[in-house]
C-alpha cells in the first residue's frame, strides 16, 4: 500500500490522508481497470485484486497541523511523519501512524499518535529521512534526518 499525506492545495496546507491499495472495489465489476483507478475505493462494494491499477481510499484527516514539505518513512514501529512547514512556521514534531485489521476495517484506516511535539533537531521543511534496517529485521529501526530548510521563517516577499 501507499500513503499520501497532506501537502499544499488550492486552499492552503492540507492534513488529508489517502491510502492506495492493490484492489478494485466498485459497483461496476465490468468497468475498465484504468477507469476504476480514477474512482475512490468503496469498501461497501465487492473487491477483487488489482495490483496493476488499484484504487485510492480517503482516510480520516490526520490530527497533525496541515503541512507541506514534511518527510515520512515506514519503520518497524509504523509510518513516521517528521516536521514540515505549517501555518505556524516550521515544525519538528514527530507522529506515528499504525494500521492493522482486515482490509477496509476501521483498524485498517489506521491511527495517529504524537511521539514528540518538539524533537531534538531544529524545526525544518524540505528535509529527507533515511531508515536503516538491521540484519534480520524487515523494516528500518534507526532514522537519520538530513538537510532541509530551517531557521527564521521565509518572508512572503522580497524586501
Amino acid at each position: 500500500d501507499i500513503l499520501l499525506l497532506g501537502g499544499l492545495g488550492n486552499m492552503g496546507y492540507r492534513a488529508d490522508v489517502w491510502r492506495w491499495s492493490p484492489y478494485r472495489c466498485t459497483l461496476l465489476p465490468g468497468l475498465d481497470p484504468l477507469e476504476a483507478a480514477r474512482i475512490e475505493l468503496e469498501c461497501s462494494f465487492r473487491c477483487e485484486p488489482s495490483p496493476r491499477h488499484g484504487q485510492w481510499k480517503r482516510l480520516p484527516d490526520a490530527p497533525w497541523a496541515p503541512r507541506q514539505e514534511h518527510a515520512a518513512l515506514w519503520t518497524s514501529s509504523g509510518l513516521l511523519l517528521l516536521g514540515g512547514r505549517t501555518d505556524n512556521g516550521f515544525a519538528n514534531d514527530v507522529w506515528r501512524w499504525t494500521s492493522s485489521g482486515d482490509f477496509c476495517s476501521l483498524a485498517w484506516q489506521g491511527t495517529w499518535q504524537l511521539l514528540t511535539a518538539a524533537a531534538a533537531w531544529p524545526p525544518r521543511h524540505g528535509h529527507a529521512v533515511i531508515g536503516f534496517t538491521p540484519p534480520g529485521a524487515e523494516f528500518p529501526e534507526t532514522v537519520l534526518v538530513l538537510g532541509g530548510f530551517g531557521g527564521e521563517p521565509e518572508r512572503p516577499k522580497v524586501e
